[in-house]
């Protein structure tokens, strides 16, 4: 598993933390725990996940649950057995405008259309303005092999062999894109189907057009170097629209979205 020990001694240097693991199967052994968040790279989300609910912690796994089908298949048959509580960290819906927005387009008329837009910056462009990050150089060369090549097996399984700007759409969608699907499928529902997708830029950009009962709703997705975070869903009914903009999570005390009706 990927680690750095230097990492590990600063942050438990400057949280105090006593007990520091560099193996996540035996932090999730430790007795007195009662909940372990799953925070590290995709890849190694359901091992260890399932590792902490195989010991009767209640887990909280960072976005997305897993890389393919069968891992999240088997996160949920060890809750099942297990009988813990798992939840995915799609803070998004949890913001106050989301929450108030969620029940204000139920009460809408016929919606006409739709959008689900996040194009953004790299996350270090804004990180870097206002945080002092720690990097380390000493994470071992097989633990960086074993990275990829979990992540080229993963993608493998769930979407077959694929050319890599298709791979790297595909980690977009269960990256980034992820919270915004989550996010579209509370507010609209599950569409009916994608009418029409493309990808570009090597996998960097999405755009889709899903197809709802009497409206379409537009999806847009990419990345790049510019110091900007437009993350919106708008939904547009005959007589209102009502839109939920998101700013960055990564600066301290914004707020995290605000809904705007439209008459």
């Amino acid at each position: 598993m990927r680690y750095s020990e230097q990492l590990l001694h600063a942050v438990g240097e400057r949280y105090r933390v006593g007990a520091r693991y560099t193996d996540a199967h035996e932090l999730a052994a430790q007795a007195d725990l009662d909940a372990v968040f799953v925070l590290n790279s995709d890849e190694y989300h359901a091992d260890c996940a399932i590792a902490a609910i195989r010991n009767k912690k209640h887990v909280l796994i960072e976005k997305p649950m897993a890389l393919n089908e069968a891992d999240a298949d088997a996160i949920i048959r060890a809750r099942d057995e297990a009988g813990v509580r798992v939840m995915v960290g799609y803070m998004r819906r949890f913001a106050p405008a989301y929450v108030q927005a969620v029940q204000e387009v139920k009460s809408l008329d016929q919606i006409q259309y739709a959008r689900v837009r996040d194009i953004i910056g790299q996350n270090r462009l804004f990180i870097e303005q206002s945080s002092r990050v720690l990097r380390f150089d000493d994470i071992p060369e097989e633990c960086l092999r074993d990275r990829a090549e979990r992540a080229r097996r993963m993608v493998t399984e769930a979407i077959g062999e694929a050319p890599p700007e298709l791979a790297a759409a595909y980690r977009l969608m269960c990256g980034l894109s992820s919270h915004d699907i989550s996010a579209m499928r509370e507010m609209l529902g599950i569409p009916k189907r994608v009418k029409a997708a493309a990808q570009w830029n090597g996998g960097r950009y999405i755009h889709a057009i899903f197809e709802y009962d009497g409206y379409f709703a537009a999806f847009e997705t990419g990345v790049d170097n510019q110091r900007r975070f437009d993350a919106h869903i708008e939904v547009y009914a005959a007589s209102k629209s009502l839109k939920v903009q998101y700013d960055t999570p990564y600066i301290r005390h914004l707020r995290p979205g605000s809904s705007l009706p439209k008459r």
